[in-house]
């Protein structure tokens, strides 16, 4: 039996006893008869908790060598455990070290083969290193060519600026003068009639 479940017996004895004896108490009867039942329900308490106590003993004995029990098969368990896991460890590491040993071997092909390809790759550099000093002599000579280009441009937007202006006073001027003509125009009619 359990822990819990000894306690619950107990306690549910002694709950029967205290509710009895408060049941005795409260009881109208004689006090000689109420003596007689409270020694009979003491010795009926006492019997019953004797027997609480070897049904206890004997649980505790069960629970011992159930422990006792389950300590030997887990210490057998784990020695078993261990020796499977120390030979599969040694396995792997035995599989690791051959793949490794592989691995290494085509690392080092492989690198070999990454350093020839990194030497064509500077040859291929400096000759496009080469091809790009030449196209930037001839970039800045483009360069240079346009800037005197847009100079010159600028110039002669320049030019057309002021001939614009020029352009915008003579049509002015063209106004005012029409507009004196037109005054002038009026005049002589109104002069005239």
């Amino acid at each position: 039996m359990s822990n819990q479940t000894l306690k619950f017996i107990a306690g549910l004895a002694a709950g029967a006893a205290v509710g009895g004896a408060a049941a005795l108490l409260l009881a109208p009867k004689r006090g000689t008869e109420t003596r007689q039942i409270l020694a009979e329900t003491a010795v009926d308490l006492k019997d019953k908790s004797l027997d609480l106590k070897d049904k206890g003993v004997i649980a505790a004995i069960d629970l011992k060598d159930k422990s006792i029990s389950t300590a030997i098969d887990l210490k057998d368990k784990s020695v078993t455990t261990a020796a499977s896991l120390r030979d599969k460890g040694q396995s792997s590491f035995n599989i690791a070290m051959e793949k490794g040993q592989s691995a290494l071997e085509i690392l080092r092909i492989k690198g070999q083969i990454a350093a020839d390809k990194s030497r064509e790759l500077i040859a291929f550099g400096k000759e496009v290193g080469e091809v790009a000093m030449e196209w930037k002599t001839e970039i800045e000579a483009a360069v240079q060519d346009l800037k005197v280009e847009l100079e010159r441009f600028q110039r002669e937007q320049e030019n057309d600026t002021q001939l614009q202006d020029d352009i915008n006073k003579l049509k002015k001027q063209t106004q005012e003068t029409a507009a004196v003509l037109k005054n002038a125009q009026t005049r002589i009619s109104n002069a005239g009639s």
